[in-house]
């Protein structure tokens, strides 16, 4: 007896989205459900899932809009041994209530727990899972690529088969892959804007604690997204780059008087600022389209 269904099309679709406040994830959860209703048979379950039960939306209203569909909502831990004929899995990010959750469990409890497991975030890489195999036909990973939970980059990285095409995403989300701080190790590099200024710039996402800070582009002042070294105009008509400072995380800029590139942290006065210099700095390949801004972010000044 077979307990599954074997099907020869991708199951799982990624949602990419900035989700910067309520408001906007609010919108992404309605284009989910929207498409769900496009392609599911009458009377179909839709399930919320979560590792947090304040990701959760309120079901108010969708039965409402969509009286096709039958809604329900749950923690990942709740629904272990449940299933609906779709899913879809909020909460996928990194940190505190993330997943995996970061937060700290008290020394006392965790002296009565059992012995921690050798593999890192055993129990919620199981959550991870559960959620995964609660769909009979669909799972739909709704995530801000600029936070997103490192189990999710696993599947990115390790090339498992998501479906990335059936929703539109902007080139910052597209491109982007979360990437860790080189200041503090910990936090992620997301895309900001003064309000002062307007102008955008790269900053840890533990900021206060961490005041880490990268320039947006050179050429058309769009934010910019990590890939290697390298950091990626993110607007579709500009091809500016710049290389990353291995050592600092700082910008890598031409110095004609020494025919170097060196990193922009360095400071004459500062003894103890980054002196990381290279002879020459290949461009990224390939490079990003070249239909808007001509010139490159990193030619020399």
């Amino acid at each position: 007896m077979q307990s599954h269904t074997v099907v020869n099309e991708l199951t799982v679709s990624l949602v990419r989205a900035a989700l910067s406040d309520d408001q906007s994830k609010t919108e992404v959860i309605e284009r989910t459900v929207a498409r769900i209703n496009q392609i599911a048979s009458a009377g179909s379950s839709v399930y919320f899932l979560a590792r947090f039960k304040h990701e959760l939306p309120d079901l108010d209203g969708y039965a409402a809009r969509y009286p096709n569909l039958s809604f329900k909502n749950d923690s990942i831990h709740s629904s272990k041994g449940k299933e609906a004929d779709y899913v879809i899995l909020l909460g996928l990010s990194k940190g505190k209530y993330g997943l995996p959750s970061e937060i700290v469990t008290h020394p006392l409890i965790e002296a009565l727990q059992p012995k921690a497991e050798a593999y890192p975030h055993a129990e919620e890489r199981r959550l991870f899972y559960v959620a995964l195999t609660r769909a009979k036909h669909r799972v739909y990973l709704i995530c801000d690529m600029l936070r997103c939970s490192p189990f999710l980059r696993e599947l990115i990285d390790g090339q498992y088969p998501l479906e990335l095409q059936e929703f539109a995403a902007s080139p910052e989300q597209k491109n982007a892959i979360a990437t860790n701080c080189p200041v503090c190790t910990q936090g992620n590099l997301v895309n900001r804007r003064n309000k002062t200024t307007g102008s955008s710039f790269i900053a840890c996402s533990n900021w206060p604690r961490c005041t880490h800070t990268e320039s947006g582009c050179r050429q058309c002042d769009a934010p910019m997204v990590r890939s290697g070294r390298y950091r990626l105009c993110t607007a579709p008509a500009c091809s500016g780059w710049a290389a990353v400072c291995p050592s600092s995380g700082g910008t890598m800029v031409y110095r004609e008087k020494v025919n170097s590139w060196g990193c922009s942290h360095y400071c004459v006065t500062d003894k103890n600022s980054c002196r990381h210099m290279e002879r020459f700095i290949e461009a990224p390949s390939p490079l990003p389209s070249t239909s808007g801004c001509a010139a490159d972010d990193m030619q020399p000044e």
